[in-house]
């Protein structure tokens, strides 16, 4: 027989009617018998046998009673109710069914607080304890989801209910409201223990999703208080110690959460795996900008795509985490009133009304202290908000209270009706007004944090890349500008860095916040203000990172003074630009009053441009920068806020105060207004056929310094181009191509707005079709198009062309010829017509004595211009043969025609060729030096040729082994590095910009893993397709293993590898995508040699490979989302407002849109993937259980799901 439990006796007694106080002695009496189950205990079994019981005799005062006395009592302690009446209306169709017992359910609950609140008289009385403290803290997360689940299900009973249960309705969501907050505040008590960041999460994101997806009036904005004070004050965003089992960066925003069912929960802290988050690095932002930088010229994946583009920066927005204050001394903390933020200086939220943000600048860089709201003071407030007013005898509300669960009561349920909420209109779609008081008027949403954090570390990666640009252009100026006599050009031409910052990324920003707003699904009324956000974060900044902004402005006074460390990618580090040791007093006497220091070029240029794309308001910038000491903006001072609200709309070009407003800034805009045209037009005007080329140069080089022209001045480039290639205007592009060669920064503009590789594209196809051997002078015609093809050669090289897959019109197009080998072609390699036209050319220029007639047109015509780009370097070789050492012959000969204009833009294969000659040669290769040092030295040698030869002439003149040769030749190494440096633009001796590949990217992530990587960024990215795939995979998993062996790898370590494995790919591009190969290809391999290592090596392998499996996966899933996302938005977006092309007119169905991210559907890789480890043995099996047991990954890939 078996024995008899609570659950039994329970039911026996109330179908007996046995009286409630004889029911709680045989209770007792049967608990102390019953030992506490596994999975239920004795309370919780006679609850839910109560609750059921209560279905059959809803009418039942009896069952009533017995609730009522055992939590009188205590039989059934609070908590265990609390827990077990909302899961049993959840899980009982029949109580779901009868609403009209909720309320009577929901009394019990509150009827302890109550009685305390009201009755209590003593002030040491202790408050009742609602949540469990001899159970996980992971349970009290559940019941208070329960209690929001509860809530969603009420707000669904007027669909399909009469109007006339309206005010049950009423009653069921008030009281379950007070319910939640009671319970919320108990939880967030300082004794309170400590819940699992997982569960943490969880609740944060289910409170969240509750306040803005349902009319909860003035208890909304409360409620949004409670988040972000238990978010900062709870550790939830600190990822420190123990928390790499913390997923949460990604809920919420594209990625399931886990289910609550258990089938998708939290795995075990043994098989947790590491997580990388992004806490306070720059590796996400500035791996964001980087990707754009380096796929600029592609046609979907460059800044001016804007869906691509767009959907970066809401995929980084979406994942931001929120800044966490340090962990307190406390074992079990949570919101303390105590809690200081750890910032490197104060950030604040969002500006106060009427300009400059309140705030208390550090001048020793002390970091400030952020107090989040105690407990206490929160419950009172969210009281005050749902229109009850708490009281708490004898309890001074100043005092922290000592007691073990420490809250505010709530006050009596029957309350006046000046004490209630509002009336609601039943049904979740009902509209509720809300009516901010002065005590919640400051009260900023999660979002709001968020969006200013996301704002913050984009400003702040993008202004270190700026500074870091500028700090090389310093050091080349200070170098070299004397003896190359261009430094005034090196002042005026902004780089690609600065003009991304100032003419690119505020048009994205503004296309960002319409986006984000439009695909939000919350209310306008519940959406951060991200207007606010910007203004907060750039507040933040200003004060924060002066240093920083002052590298930024190369005019600033003193700042050439500053020494500057090279890191391992040849830029001045992080902390050298934040360093202001490095200036003594006496040295920043010199510089000038603060006006100067603080009012520099580089913030004015921001403001400006942020102004321009309404993105930040007039008043605050002039607020933003003071004035000085004294002066009307001075920080001491508030601003004038007395002005009139149309100042804000007064465009910012009107005004010339001198504060925001510097010289020269603006001045296309300027001119055009004065014109009487719009921006686009005035563009078109200056470019026409008309204008002269050094009027077309002038005016393009003040147009690159004005980042408000960038976009009108390259739509107009762009358009110019089209209509001469189309006219066949070989005059005109002869010009214009000129002009884009000799000056790359306007090209790097160029490609910032346009897709470069559209403009090359078009210019192939010209170049293809031309019919040069029918024209009547083809001296005159290859003169012309010798720039065209230089240029188009410059494009190439410059923006790594040569990797994609170039096709115009269905039409394939190869750029072979455009990018020329370094080995000098064999005459096998030519064909018999191309070998005749071969021995032609090496008598006509070439020839030793003075038969030669020269270059005759019918050679010309019988010569295409690719096969002359292809066969300049054997020409050169052969005729050294030839001539053995006499120099003068060739230089009076071949070398002398091909420094002509006719026959000058074939020398970039030419150079390359004679360095790699000479190489192979040796010491013998004398002639080769003199021809080099004759072909770099003249000054008839084009500027990008030496550009595309540069590195391979520096690598020449460094050669050790060849060091004893050049010095036999008189080789004037000095004047041949200067010419190199000058159109490389670095200094002799200086740092070169590397290029990342797999060594310096292997060098990267040994860096970030030894030391503080916040203060680092990544290296340029522009160089990785170029590689081939495996060696950068290898690169990648080698030093994750070696540094793994070494001991804990930091996270930004591990967030830099998942970056580059998840670069965004264009499919254009020849060489395949890292994330597709890693998953398809190289994991397989890697996975079958583990069954022949050590179980150490094997188990440490696979910890790291679930880290990068898991995560690339979910970054690339995230993405497709957001490019999803933006896809859809922008297509009901109104047309922009300004005159900024929208380039990216590919049809794309939804497939293609998700494959354009990392070059394959990342569902479709999960499924492949999930397939094979499940057919694999050994280790296999192990990375399938440890990705599958990663938070939010099988919810979201469901073919690793158990089911």
């Amino acid at each position: 027989m078996s024995a008899v439990t609570a659950s039994d006796l329970t039911r026996t007694c109330v179908l007996s009617g046995v009286s409630a106080e004889r029911w709680t002695r045989l209770l007792k009496l049967q608990m102390a018998k019953e030992p506490k189950g596994d999975e239920m205990d004795p309370e919780e079994s006679a609850c839910r046998s109560l609750l059921e019981l209560l279905v059959s005799f809803p009418s039942s005062d009896l069952i009533q009673k017995y609730l009522e006395t055992a939590l009188d009592s205590a039989l059934i302690p609070l908590p265990v109710y609390i827990s077990t009446f909302p899961h049993c209306i959840l899980s009982t169709h029949e109580l779901q069914s009868r609403p009209a017992l909720w309320p009577r359910l929901i009394a019990l609950a509150l009827k302890a607080h109550q009685f305390y609140s009201t009755e209590s008289l003593s002030p040491n009385s202790s408050p009742p304890v609602v949540l469990y403290d001899s159970k996980p803290p992971a349970k009290n997360a559940e019941t208070i989801e329960s209690v929001i689940k509860l809530l969603q299900l009420s707000y669904a009973f007027p669909a399909s209910q009469a109007v006339a249960t309206a005010s049950l309705f009423e009653q069921i969501c008030q009281s379950l409201t007070t319910l939640l907050v009671l319970l919320l505040s108990a939880i967030s008590s300082p004794t309170h223990a400590r819940l699992p960041p997982a569960s943490t999460a969880s609740l944060i994101q289910s409170v969240t999703d509750f306040a803005e997806s349902y009319p909860l009036g003035d208890a909304k904005l409360a409620l949004e208080s409670w988040v972000l004070s238990f978010s900062l004050a709870s550790g939830a965003m600190a990822y420190e110690d123990n928390l790499d089992e913390f997923l949460g960066t990604d809920i919420g925003f594209g990625i399931n959460e886990p289910q609550l069912n258990g089938t998708d929960s939290a795995p075990a802290a043994n098989d947790a795996i590491d997580i990388p988050v992004t806490e306070e690095d720059l590796v996400a932002p500035a791996t964001l900008i980087q990707s754009l930088l380096a796929n600029r010229a592609t046609r979907t994946h460059g800044p001016h795509c804007t869906p691509h583009a767009v959907s970066l920066l809401l995929e980084t927005y979406r994942s931001t985490i929120i800044p966490a204050p340090a962990r307190p001394v406390n074992p079990t903390p949570s919101i303390s009133p105590t809690t200081a933020m750890q910032t490197r200086a104060p950030t604040t939220i969002g500006p106060t009304t009427g300009g400059t943000p309140v705030r208390t600048p550090s001048g020793t860089g002390v970091p400030q202290a952020r107090t989040p709201a105690n407990s206490s003071s929160l419950l009172q407030s969210i009281q005050s908000s749902l229109g009850r007013t708490p009281t708490v005898p004898g309890v001074n509300a100043s005092t922290p209270n000592p007691h073990p669960q420490v809250h505010t009561p709530v006050a009596t349920l029957n309350q006046t009706p000046a004490g209630r909420t509002p009336a609601r209109t039943p049904g979740p779609s009902a509209k509720h007004v809300r009516t901010p008081t002065a005590q919640h008027r400051e009260i900023r949403k999660p979002g709001q944090i968020r969006a200013q954090v996301f704002y913050e570390k984009l400003f702040v990666a993008a202004i270190t890349m700026v500074a870091q640009e500028v700090g090389r252009t310093q050091m080349r100026r200070g170098d070299v500008s004397d003896q190359l006599g261009d430094g005034n050009l090196l002042q005026k031409q902004l780089g690609l860095a600065e003009a991304f910052v100032l003419g690119k990324l505020p048009i994205l920003l503004r296309q960002f916040r319409d986006v984000a707003s439009a695909s939000s699904s919350s209310s306008k009324s519940n959406q951060p203000s991200l207007q606010a956000a910007l203004e907060g974060a750039l507040s933040s900044i200003f004060v924060s990172y002066i240093h920083i902004l002052d590298s930024c402005d190369p005019t600033m006074k003193g700042a050439h003074k500053r020494r500057v460390s090279i890191g391992i990618d040849g830029q001045p580090s992080v902390d050298e630009l934040m360093a202001n040791s490095d200036d003594t007093p006496a040295e920043r006497a010199t510089e000038g009053p603060a006006t100067d220091r603080l009012i520099s070029g580089f913030r004015r240029k921001l403001l400006m441009a942020l102004i321009e794309e309404d993105l930040i308001t007039q008043r605050f910038a002039k607020g933003i920068i003071p004035s000085g000491d004294g002066g009307p903006n001075s920080p001491s001072k508030a601003p004038d806020t007395s002005r009139d609200e149309t100042d804000d709309e007064l465009h910012m070009l009107d005004r010339d105060d001198g504060l925001i407003l510097g010289e020269g800034e603006g001045k296309i805009q300027k001119e055009a207004h004065e014109a009487g045209m719009d921006l686009l037009g005035y563009c078109d005007r200056k470019l026409s056929h008309d204008a002269a080329m050094d009027d077309i140069t002038a005016f393009l080089m003040d147009a690159a310094n004005d980042a408000g022209s960038h976009a009108a001045i390259s739509t107009a480039i762009l358009k110019r181009w089209r209509t001469l290639v189309s006219t066949s205007d070989i005059g005109g592009l002869n010009i214009l191509a000129k002009i884009l060669s000799e000056h790359v920064a306007i090209l790097d503009i160029l490609s910032l707005h346009v897709p470069i590789v559209e403009l090359v594209e078009e210019c192939l196809v010209f170049l293809d079709d031309y019919e040069f051997d029918a024209v009547g002078d083809p001296q005159w015609v290859l003169t012309l198009l010798g720039p065209i093809f230089l240029f188009v050669q410059l494009c190439v090289y410059h923006f790594g062309l040569s990797n994609l897959l170039l096709q115009h019109d269905g039409r394939k197009l190869s750029v072979d010829f455009l990018a020329p080998k370094i080995h000098v072609p064999e005459m096998q390699s030519f064909s018999a017509d191309e070998k005749v036209v071969f021995k032609g050319w090496l008598e006509a220029v070439f020839a030793s004595d003075s038969s030669s007639e020269g270059i005759s047109d019918k050679l010309l015509r019988t010569t295409p211009p690719k096969l002359l780009l292809r066969m300049g370097a054997a020409l050169f070789c052969a005729a050294i043969k030839t001539n053995g050492t006499d120099i003068e012959a060739l230089r009076s000969g071949g070398v002398a025609f091909f420094l002509e204009p006719l026959l000058n833009w074939s020398l970039v294969g030419v150079l390359r060729g004679l360095v790699e000659d000479a190489f192979r040669r040796g010491y013998l290769a004398t002639l080769n030096f003199q021809v080099i040092q004759t072909l770099v030295l003249d000054t008839n040698c084009p500027k990008p040729v030496i550009q595309m030869a540069g590195r391979c002439l520096l690598r020449l003149i460094d050669d050790p082994v060849l060091q004893a040769a050049l010095k036999s030749t008189l080789f004037d190494s000095t004047s041949v590095k200067q010419r190199v440096n000058r159109a490389l633009g670095i200094s002799d001796g200086g740092p070169v910009m590397q290029v990342i590949g797999p060594t310096s990217l292997k060098a990267m992530l040994t860096q970030s893993s030894q030391a503080d990587y916040t203060s680092s960024l990544p290296l340029s990215l522009s160089g990785l397709s170029s590689y081939p795939t495996k060696h950068v995979m290898d690169s990648i998993y080698a030093t994750l293993m070696s540094v793994a062996r070494a001991g804990p790898y930091s996270r930004s370590c591990r967030y830099l590898a998942i970056s580059v494995i998840s670069l965004p790919h264009p499919v254009c591009a020849r060489s395949p995508a890292l994330l597709p190969y890693f998953i398809h290809t190289y994991l397989p391999r890697l996975l079958a040699s583990l069954d022949h290592v050590s179980t150490s090596d094997r188990s440490l392998t696979i910890n790291v490979m679930a880290v990068l499996v898991s995560w690339s996966l979910l970054v690339s899933f995230r993405a497709e989302k957001a490019l999803f996302d933006v896809k859809g938005v922008l297509d009901d977006l109104e047309p922009q407002r300004r005159p900024v092309p929208n380039l990216d007119d590919m049809e794309m169905d939804d497939k293609s849109k998700r494959r354009d991210v990392s070059g394959s559907e990342v569902t479709s890789m999960a499924k492949a993937l999930a397939r094979k480890l499940r057919i694999s043995g050994g280790a296999s099996a192990l990375l399938y259980q440890k990705v599958q047991a990663t938070p939010y990954f099988a919810s979201n890939f469901p073919s690793f799901s158990n089911a």
